[in-house]
């Protein structure tokens, strides 16, 4: 086996041994997802509040707010699902400290239609992401179709398959 698959495969080893051993590993569990939002009906530039929280490791998601706020620096992926009410349009974006990464547009038939996004992006920390409505926007939220933001840590600063490799070398 090359040592570059290999080392891949120690990557994802560690990530799924962080998951279960927690604190003290070396590769922090920053992860949420929080769904239902507060308003419904957003004005140009509302941050959608999602304020139930599924999961909140790492403590980032404020539910309150509606903002995640970094607590380690690295590279995030971040999902953004949202459902739109029938005959009204939804336009959502989400942010990273007032810029935008990425957006879209959703219609609502006869149906209620839902529509996601993603965005990968390197946080220091203390800086913010959220999701906001980028025009008048109806969001649709039922047991069936969730309107909700997800983010996780993909690769903290300063890790990389080099340092796995070299560690995995040396055992």
């Amino acid at each position: 086996m090359c040592r570059l698959h290999l080392a891949l495969i120690v990557a994802v080893v560690v990530q799924l041994t962080w998951n279960r051993v927690g604190a003290g590993s070396i590769w922090p569990k920053i992860q949420f997802t929080a769904h239902n939002p507060v308003d419904k009906s957003l004005d140009n530039g509302q941050t959608i509040v999602l304020q139930s929280v599924v999961i909140n490791d790492g403590q980032g998601y404020d539910p309150n707010t509606g903002i995640f706020t970094c607590p380690f620096s690295g590279l995030y992926m971040f999902t953004l699902q949202h459902c739109v009410d029938r005959e009204k349009y939804s336009h959502v974006g989400i942010v990273k400290d007032n810029t935008m990464l990425v957006a879209g547009v959703a219609y609502g038939t006869t149906w209620w239609p839902c529509s996601s996004m993603q965005a990968f992006v390197s946080l220091s920390k203390g800086e913010k992401v959220w999701s906001k409505a980028n025009w008048e926007s109806y969001l649709h939220h039922d047991a069936a179709r969730w309107t909700s933001l997800s983010g996780v840590l993909l690769r903290p600063d300063g890790f990389s398959d080099v340092h796995l490799l070299a560690s995995f070398e040396t055992q």
